[in-house]
């Protein structure tokens, strides 16, 4: 993703843009009541949490539940107000917003690349020691987009360490065990600061759409206009 201040940006807008139509214009409002939001986990951790955080101090008389779920959440039924996802959203009862993309990438620790060497194909990685985020086993089928004709290919990753977080999973790679294959939101920190380095950017998968999700019907006017104030509190 693009670098903090302008994502943030770019996010702010879009969000206006498409919440605009539940704004009251009948004079102001006073923010108040419960809001509701899921996210991913280290996306929520890293990016949503610290804009809660300024939007509680804006308006003290309002409560945020912050779900941060590595699952897909039904927003109707467990009264979710909006969701932050990372994926293509075919579901029609709701109604989406794109926000931004995001990259899947494969990275490694220069300490790690000193010893070992970089991959300058795909086809390399089953010559390296991987960090999986699959918990039923030690293998992983890691996929890749070819440069030249398009087409998505498949390469096994022999992993010797899997976790079921992707925080702990980079945390080990920053430490020079192997290569790890995260998102970018993930590893902005570590890619810009050089712990990690990204590695076959040439090969990398089409990007991942963020999104905000949210249900078609609001539940009124108030908890509306508390959404869009929310949405204001991203502005850098």
């Amino acid at each position: 993703m693009r670098d903090a201040g302008s994502r943030h940006a770019a996010t702010y807008r879009v969000m206006l843009n498409e919440l605009a139509h539940l704004e009251r214009r009948d004079g102001k409002v006073e923010i108040s009541g419960n809001i509701v939001i899921t996210a991913p986990e280290l996306l929520g951790r890293l990016h949503v949490t610290p804009v809660v955080e300024g939007f509680l101090k804006l308006y003290p008389r309002t409560q945020v539940r912050l779900l941060l779920l590595n699952r897909v959440v039904d927003l109707i039924g467990e009264g979710v107000d909006v969701a932050i996802r990372l994926a293509n959203l075919p579901d029609s009862s709701l109604t989406a917003s794109k926000l931004g993309e995001v990259r899947k990438l494969i990275c490694a620790a220069p300490s790690y690349l000193d010893v070992n060497g970089s991959p300058r194909h795909p086809s390399e990685i089953t010559k390296h020691s991987c960090i999986g985020l699959n918990a039923e086993g030690v293998h992983e089928l890691w996929q890749y987009r070819d440069p030249d004709t398009n087409r998505l290919h498949s390469v096994r990753a022999a992993c010797r360490l899997t976790l079921n977080s992707a925080a702990a999973a980079i945390d080990a790679a920053e430490r020079g065990l192997g290569l790890v294959r995260p998102m970018s939101y993930q590893v902005e920190r570590h890619v810009k600061d050089g712990s990690l380095v990204v590695l076959l950017p040439e090969f990398e998968l089409e990007r991942v759409p963020v999104q905000m999700v949210f249900p078609s019907r609001t539940g009124g006017k108030q908890r509306a206009t508390s959404l869009h104030q929310l949405c204001r509190s991203i502005a850098p």
